[in-house]
């Protein structure tokens, strides 16, 4: 699940890469008299840049009821198999309005994987791998930029289009085989449980852990508890993400992610 961010990290950098690319600036850029050769125009180069994040976060707002009405295995094989689909149309985009609907449409899975990886990760380790099983998401992100960077770089004296094709094309290694593994996985035992899916929920439980140390049915049955606390109280709502002690929470984790970019992440983005 984890390496669904390493594909994302891959394809996000990628249109960055290619404002960089000789043979790419040439086929969808104009002519820049002062340096005597062809550019992006910027307003394109920042429309690109912007379009998948764009579709990442409408991904993210369908993540949630999607993942709530499926589970977390189907709606990750839902984004790969729409991210497969979508890739044919940046493939063979010959434009830069339809590459940046494209990556627009690309954006929406990413938006699915973001939100699944770390909460389906937390849900199937055990507490004491929770920490470094979710914080590895990051290590990911730093393993696929380095693959689209060694990509682009390789094809980077390419003279024709596939100098941007090839790479583009690379994108379909990842959602196939990605897919065959996580139909393979067991779901995460406290979506099934959420679902009164019991029986299903301590099989997850045993296939997750060693059986002389685990018991299935004790572990169901504690979260079985915990959901019917959770139930006990009012029915919550994103109003109370901004109310007393949950909006200190929902600062704090705002204020990681936001720590992320204040320090200059995204101006890094778009260096070239």
């Amino acid at each position: 699940m984890s390496c669904t961010i390493i594909m994302e990290s891959y394809d996000v950098f990628l249109m960055g890469n290619f404002l960089a690319l000789p043979a790419f600036t040439k086929d969808y850029g104009i002519w820049n008299e002062l340096k005597q050769e062809y550019v992006v125009a910027p307003a394109w180069q920042s429309a690109l840049q912007v379009s998948g994040q764009l579709g990442a976060l409408i991904g993210v707002f369908v993540a949630g009821p999607l993942t709530s009405k499926i589970g977390y295995r189907y709606a990750t094989l839902t984004g790969l198999m729409l991210l497969n689909v979508f890739i044919f149309s940046f493939y063979f985009a010959n434009s830069l309005p339809v590459m940046f609907v494209a990556q627009l449409l690309e954006g929406v899975p990413w938006g699915i994987f973001i939100a699944n990886a770390p909460a389906y990760c937390s849900e199937i380790v055990p507490i004491q791998l929770r920490a470094p099983a979710t914080q590895m998401l990051q290590m990911f992100w730093a393993i696929g930029s380095i693959i689209v960077g060694a990509v682009t770089y390789h094809y980077n004296t390419f003279p024709g289009d596939e100098a941007y094709r090839i790479p583009i094309a690379l994108q379909w290694m990842f959602p196939t085989p990605l897919a065959i593994l996580i139909f393979f996985a067991p779901e995460s035992p406290w979506w099934l449980t959420r679902k009164g899916k019991f029986e299903q929920a301590a099989k997850s439980v045993a296939r997750l852990g060693r059986k002389e140390t685990v018991n299935p049915e004790e572990s169901v049955a504690m979260m079985r508890r915990v959901i019917e606390l959770e139930k006990s109280t009012k029915k919550p709502s994103y109003l109370e993400l901004f109310k007393g002690v949950d909006l200190r929470r929902t600062m704090i984790v705002c204020g990681v992610y936001l720590a992320q970019n204040l320090t200059g992440n995204l101006i890094a983005n778009q260096a070239v």
